[in-house]
């Protein structure tokens, strides 16, 4: 069996701009229980996620995905935070919690082996990057990384499903929302920093 791992975030990296920061990973052994979610994300060419869907709409997914089997794990960091004493932004913060994040997504399934992670596609860190933080942590703990890329939202549902979490993520320490509450029986690590 090989262990996916999809992972988005939700916030802007800059100092002066959301207060939040957060990426999640979706961490799932069969992609394939996430399609009654997916199949609820419409196929209208347009980037659907938590910023850009309602309440109603996002409550509907997050209660879909109650019944899918996954794992979840996230890191929301407080960028205004000034008792932290080495204070990151831009594409080191993005670095650090992405390597966080993929630490803490591989510890959920260790019982496999092979382990594929995808990002959703950006500019903050280059392939290249990407896979020597995949392997690092891959090697730590004993698995094959099989496959490290990116993907577009466009690509990949699973991305946009990671999407919903990250926002769902922040959105709770950012505007007191619960909504990521409803899938607490699986998020195996929750993270604020």
């Amino acid at each position: 069996m090989t262990v996916v791992i999809v992972i988005d975030e939700s916030g802007d990296l800059g100092e002066h701009s959301t207060p939040y920061f957060a990426m999640a990973a979706l961490v799932m052994v069969r992609p394939r229980h996430m399609a009654s979610v997916a199949k609820m994300i419409p196929n209208d060419g347009k980037e659907h996620k938590w910023s850009n869907t309602s309440a109603q709409e996002r409550e509907k997914l997050f209660h879909e995905m109650t019944h899918c089997s996954f794992r979840a794990v996230y890191t929301v960091v407080n960028k205004a935070d000034h008792s932290v004493s080495h204070r990151v932004f831009g594409n080191e913060l993005y670095e650090v919690v992405l390597r966080r994040v993929i630490a803490d997504a591989m510890e959920v399934y260790a019982q496999y082996k092979d382990v594929k992670v995808v990002v959703d596609r950006s500019t903050f860190i280059t392939n290249g990057r990407l896979r020597e933080i995949a392997m690092q942590e891959a090697t730590k703990r004993g698995l094959n990384l099989v496959k490290c890329d990116k993907q577009t939202s466009n690509q990949s549902k699973c991305v946009q499903i990671a999407d919903y979490i990250a926002g769902s993520a922040r959105s709770k320490y950012e505007d007191g929302d619960n909504t990521v509450d409803m899938i607490l029986e699986k998020v195996s690590v929750a993270r604020k920093n």
